[in-house]
């Protein structure tokens, strides 16, 4: 079995339980049981996979989407995958063609629960799904979000004006000020 699982006999039934500490592709074990009466043989199989990142949420920014989720136990690093088409229904085989083939692509190495993503185009809906990965083996994407960037606006800002003293009955220039503001 695989590492920290183990089998007991519990009121008749054989029964697996425990913790798992290291990943495993499918593995199928036999079990066999003995007693007076004769025996039996039973078989499972096994997977030990990392989990699906959680709470994937996005917060557009200006030609730029935040990313965070979850961290997800036992995993050394993560990746963002997105497009302008939904991963809906595209197997964990096919993200990372499935990005590049719609306006996205993939980010690797990521060893934080989050990314910015940026150069997006502003106005453009994009959709993102992470995955958990720990050394060759990647998880299950997450449940996909999606975000469209925005020109993030700013309050216009007026300088101080400086004084001007006028006279009365004058002709004056029109005050010239600056709007430092976005």
């Amino acid at each position: 079995l695989p590492n920290g699982l183990s089998v007991t006999l519990a009121n008749g039934s054989c029964q697996i339980s425990g913790t798992p500490t290291t990943l495993q592709n499918t593995t199928t074990y036999t079990i066999k049981a003995i007693n007076a009466a004769g025996d039996d043989i039973a078989t499972v199989s096994i997977s030990v996979d990392l989990d699906t990142p959680k709470n994937l949420t996005a917060t557009e920014g200006n030609a730029s989407v935040d990313l965070t989720w979850d961290a997800v136990s036992g995993a050394t690093g993560y990746q963002v995958y997105y497009a302008k088409q939904s991963f809906d229904g595209i197997s964990n085989d096919n993200l990372s063609s499935h990005a590049s083939s719609n306006g996205g692509s993939l980010l690797q190495n990521i060893t934080d629960n989050n990314k910015t993503v940026t150069n997006l185009t502003n106005n453009t809906k994009y959709y993102f799904v992470v995955t958990a990965v720990k050394g060759d083996t990647e998880g299950a994407p997450s449940a996909v979000v999606d975000a469209t960037p925005i020109v993030v606006l700013h309050k216009p800002l007026i300088a101080n004006l400086p004084a001007k003293h006028l006279i009365l009955n004058s002709s004056i220039t029109a005050f010239a000020f600056n709007n430092t503001g976005g």
